[in-house]
């Protein structure tokens, strides 16, 4: 799937980086921030969890064994500004995996020649660009095709975030159909819009994508998982198998994900409490 959008710095509410002490997923991120959009950030240590490219989230900053580099700094007036090392002191700040685009020039910092899932996000003279896609979409593409569609998407200045199996989003009533790799990050960047804003496509293609409303999501489960009831209690002796093909719902109030999933007679619905072990079917 892919993500690729426009939106204009005045329909933008406030932006907000967020950082879990743990791992989530932008599904449940959004569901419990309310934010319109969510996306993956920063790279981090799979084995100790550390934030690894600079961060900082509601004034905490992460990433500190970083070098200094340009990045993206979002103000509580919902404004985005170029800064060195949030020299601006920006609430939130993002700093590069690598970067993108500099000065309306690319700039592959990242120069892998691999064709995988890759997330970026830049600015241009007046919107915020948003580009992800996952390992199933046709656009997925080296870093320097990449860089290449930032700049060609208007950015004057870009950068590559955490990408392969980190690049997940999710948005407000589903509008974006919610991408999940099956992998737990740490870091995401909350985006809320204003009441009448309705976030910009920059490709015709992904009108596709677009108000999915309470549509399922067909995933495919790469393990045996246990399934619950509603109120969150395991269910004994019932189980997802491994290459099942089911049907993945809209997270409730109690952080549960309803799952339909097949069985001897046909299909069963139930809940999972994470999104780990999926893969895009």
């Amino acid at each position: 799937m892919k993500l690729d959008v426009k939106i204009p710095f005045s329909k933008i509410k406030k932006i907000q980086c967020y950082v879990n002490s743990s791992r989530s997923t932008a599904q449940i991120v959004q569901s419990s921030t309310g934010a319109d959009l969510v996306i993956n950030t920063a790279i981090f240590d799979m084995g100790t969890n550390e934030i690894l490219s600079r961060v900082v989230a509601n004034g905490r900053t992460y990433g500190t064994k970083s070098s200094a580099a340009w990045g993206l700094g979002f103000n509580d007036d919902g404004s985005v500004v170029k800064t060195w090392d949030n020299g601006q002191n920006c609430p939130n700040y993002l700093g590069p995996y690598s970067y993108a685009v500099v000065d309306s020039k690319v700039n592959d910092g990242l120069n892998d020649k691999a064709y995988r899932s890759r997330m970026l996000i830049g600015i241009t003279d007046d919107s915020l660009v948003v580009l992800g896609f996952d390992d199933s979409d046709s656009s997925r593409c080296s870093s320097k095709t990449a860089c290449e569609g930032m700049l060609g998407r208007g950015c004057t200045f870009a950068i590559n975030m955490d990408g392969g199996g980190s690049v997940q989003w999710a948005s407000k009533n589903n509008k974006y159909k919610t991408c999940f790799s099956g992998r737990k990050v740490p870091a995401f960047l909350c985006i809320y819009l204003k009441d009448d804003t309705k976030e910009e496509s920059t490709d015709a293609d992904n009108d596709k994508t677009e108000s999915t409303g309470n549509k399922k999501l067909r995933a495919v489960a790469t393990k045996k998982m246990n399934v619950y009831d509603k109120y969150g209690n395991k269910e004994s002796g019932r189980y997802i198998a491994k290459n099942d093909v089911c049907e993945i719902g809209e997270i409730t109030s109690n952080l549960l994900i309803p799952v339909t999933y097949p069985v001897s007679n046909g299909t069963r619905d139930a809940y999972v409490k994470s999104l780990e072990g999926f893969t895009q079917a």
